[in-house]
């Protein structure tokens, strides 16, 4: 019985390449997902940002996300940030800049690189990479393969 799965060296080959062929057809659509995320994050963000006024507010915890206090119009509100940081980015009693809905007070953000673009950014970024880590992976095993499109096993 002669296959070419009968030696390591033909099983590892082959291994090899549908790990490589899984690894790299997975990366387009993950790198796609995070582009996609990152920019509708964005989007949000800026639709959130143009409806909103700043205001001053004074940190009150710091206990995983960062608590606050804000006051619109002589009437005091809390808020608490969307992300975690370790440790704390603030120290209660630190004054901090707020962005709040005009047309809603209660409804806030701290005004923050991190809070606002950090994620946005980020995720369209990693995007990216894995994008072009996808293409440079075919690159590749297209050159390995000598060129030939549509190749599908490899090289015996």
């Amino acid at each position: 019985m002669n296959s070419r799965f009968d030696s390591p060296s033909g099983f590892f080959s082959h291994f090899h390449y549908w790990v490589g062929k899984l690894t790299s057809g997975m990366l387009l659509p993950v790198g796609l997902l995070f582009f996609v995320v990152g920019v509708g994050m964005g989007m949000l963000n800026v639709a959130f940002v143009v409806g909103t006024a700043a205001t001053e507010g004074i940190v009150t915890g710091v206990q995983g996300r960062t608590r606050f206090e804000y006051t619109v119009d002589g009437k005091m509100f809390t808020g608490q940030s969307k992300t975690i940081s370790d440790p704390p980015a603030y120290s209660v009693g630190d004054r901090v800049p707020v962005r709040y809905k005009k047309n809603a007070p209660g409804t806030a953000r701290l005004a923050s690189f991190m809070e606002l673009w950090f994620f946005p950014i980020f995720f369209p970024l990693i995007g990216i990479a894995l994008v072009g880590a996808m293409c440079v992976s075919e690159l590749r095993a297209s050159k390995e393969s000598g060129g030939e499109s549509g190749s599908t096993t490899p090289a015996e």
